[in-house]
């Protein structure tokens, strides 16, 4: 776990490792407003809104049919979940931040697979909660990509209109559709890696980071990484972002989580002039 204060890291082999770190995270409260006598007295409509919060720390204000899904929750039906498919031997991470008031946990396969020939990738499901309201609950399609024959690299988000919410619906129910449905999503992921391989920026690197509103500074750091700046595929921009996003962006969830939506972007972009497929740089 990070001594940072405002981030931490749990790593987990296997579904009980997974299960020991709900007990780790806080559990999160709601009371009426109307039960806070400065706020009664303050605000004529007080009852119509509750606060959420965990001990001394409060995380917002919110209508009062507003459902929050425990930390917890999630963590012990992904965990039942997986083991009715048969996963029990995913491993993976849980990052928290905001003091633990939003999390981000990846579930991973230890099955491999090369959507193109020597790129070998494992692929998995990442799942969003917060108590803060900063997200909904969230599951989407995730993979790791395996770089420099021991590392592993981040490898982008969701497919596209994959992100699915819960409001007051049974939380184990949702896990279950979301771990079923994005199973499905390796073949789509695929072909997704294999335009991307073959499709040509149109235009100098500069100038497509300039239209993400990417700085110089970043800019040079992201052309350092690729193995040339001409003649680039949309693959090898991706695979850019994602390796600043993984290990310069390690601390900072919100700032990756835009990099690695910038290389979705990338990766979805319409259509480019088609080349052969070349050598691409795995480290």
């Amino acid at each position: 776990m990070s001594n940072a204060t405002k981030f931490s890291s749990y790593e987990f082999s296997g579904l009980d490792e997974l299960l020991a770190v709900a007990d780790k995270l806080p559990v999160a409260e709601t009371k009426s407003l109307a039960k806070f006598p400065r706020a009664a007295e303050t605000w004529r409509n007080a009852g119509d809104y509750k606060a959420v919060f965990s001990g001394e720390r409060l995380w917002q204000i919110s209508g009062k049919t507003y459902t929050v899904v425990q930390h917890a929750a999630l963590i012990k039906a992904v965990v039942s979940q997986l083991a009715e498919f048969g996963l029990d031997d995913n491993h993976g991470r849980v990052d928290t931040w905001n003091d633990d008031g939003r999390i981000w946990m990846t579930a991973l396969s230890p099955q491999e697979f090369q959507p193109i020939s020597g790129d070998t990738y494992r692929d998995g499901i990442l799942f969003g909660n917060s108590y803060d309201g900063s997200t909904a609950v969230s599951a989407a399609y995730y993979a790791w990509r395996k770089v420099c024959q021991n590392g592993l690299h981040a490898w982008a988000k969701e497919m596209a209109a994959r992100r699915i919410h819960v409001g007051s619906s049974s939380v184990r129910n949702w896990v279950r559709f979301a771990i079923h449905r994005i199973r499905e999503q390796r073949p789509e992921f695929e072909r997704l890696v294999q335009r991307a391989a073959q499709e040509r920026l149109n235009e100098d690197v500069n100038t497509v980071l300039k239209r993400f509103e990417i700085g110089p500074k970043v800019a040079d750091k992201l052309v350092a990484k690729l193995e040339r700046t001409t003649d680039l595929t949309k693959y090898d921009l991706a695979n850019a972002l994602t390796s600043y996003a993984t290990h310069e962006l390690r601390t900072r969830p919100l700032a990756r989580e835009k990099y690695e939506d910038i290389a979705r972007r990338v990766m979805v972009a319409p259509t480019m002039p088609t080349i052969r497929p070349h050598n691409l740089r795995n480290a």
